[in-house]
């Protein structure tokens, strides 16, 4: 008798997703800030890209493509005003937005309010899970070891210091928050 792989598919696939949100919101940790919206991003994509194939009939791909892309989008302007903040009001902003994201899914009729989105196909293997956090964690390690990466890392330990040494540290900060919240996208 064959023992489906399926059971214990669903905990790895979990734990599979897991990992490249905790890589989300370990990238603006990098640069010296503490947000705690990783989540909002995480649903803005959800819903996105669970809503194109259910009621527009577009191709899963492009759907994950543009989930990502809006979680992006929207983290552009809110890094840009939330980074002025300091300390621990840049996590509560940042928590306060994920849970305006979250009533603002709830409220919508097209995401099913308070039953969800019902009908989702899987399209999405456990193979591609952990690929796509195999290509993550490689990019990210590449990225750390870049100028880039060597920006964040002095912005971190001194953000007067890093100024004055010609870092743009408002950009490395931005650049931060913007791919954590791609990464928390996809």
């Amino acid at each position: 008798r064959c023992i489906p792989l399926y059971p214990y598919s669903a905990p790895l696939g979990l734990l599979g997703t897991a990992g490249p949100l905790a890589v989300a919101s370990r990238l603006p940790l990098d640069s010296g800030r503490l947000p705690w919206g990783a989540a909002a991003f995480v649903r803005l994509a959800a819903c996105s890209s669970a809503i194109r194939p259910l009621r527009a009939d577009v191709p899963f791909p492009l759907a994950l493509l543009c989930g990502t892309l809006l979680a992006g989008l929207v983290s552009l302007p809110l890094g840009a005003t939330v980074f002025r903040l300091r300390g621990v009001y840049l996590a509560i902003a940042t928590l306060a937005f994920g849970e305006v994201v979250r009533v603002a899914i709830l409220a919508i009729p097209a995401t099913g309010r308070g039953q969800g989105l019902v009908g989702i196909p899987a399209k999405t293997e456990l193979w591609q899970i952990y690929l796509s956090l195999a290509v993550i964690a490689y990019l990210l390690a590449r990225l750390r070891l870049s100028t880039i990466g060597r920006a964040w890392s002095a912005i971190r330990e001194d953000e007067v210091a890093a100024a004055s040494q010609g870092i743009a540290v408002r950009r490395y900060k931005l650049l931060a928050f913007v791919l954590g919240a791609l990464i928390a996208g996809l």
